[in-house]
C-alpha cells in the first residue's frame, strides 16, 4: 500500500502464513508490528515503522525466513 507516513502497511498473500501468524513469528524474533488484521477492511495485514536502514535489513531477513520455512 501506498505511504506518506513513518509506517507501511503490509498484506499477507501467501496461502501458507495468515498475518497473525508472521506477526507472531517476528515476534519471536524481537520485532514488534501491529496486527491489524481483526479490522474487516484490513484482513491479512500487519503494520510496521520505518526504521534505520539496519532495522528495515533486519526485518527484510526475518520476514524472508519466515516465508521460506513455508
Amino acid at each position: 500500500f501506498p505511504s506518506k507516513a513513518n509506517f507501511l502497511l503490509v498484506k499477507v498473500k501467501n496461502g501458507g502464513l495468515s498475518a497473525k501468524e508472521v506477526v507472531n513469528e517476528l515476534m519471536r524474533k524481537g520485532i514488534l508490528v501491529r496486527d491489524l488484521s481483526g479490522h474487516p477492511l484490513l484482513e491479512s495485514c500487519f503494520r510496521t515503522a520505518v526504521g534505520t536502514r539496519e532495522m528495515n535489513n533486519i526485518l527484510i531477513q526475518a520476514l524472508k525466513d519466515i516465508f521460506e520455512g513455508i
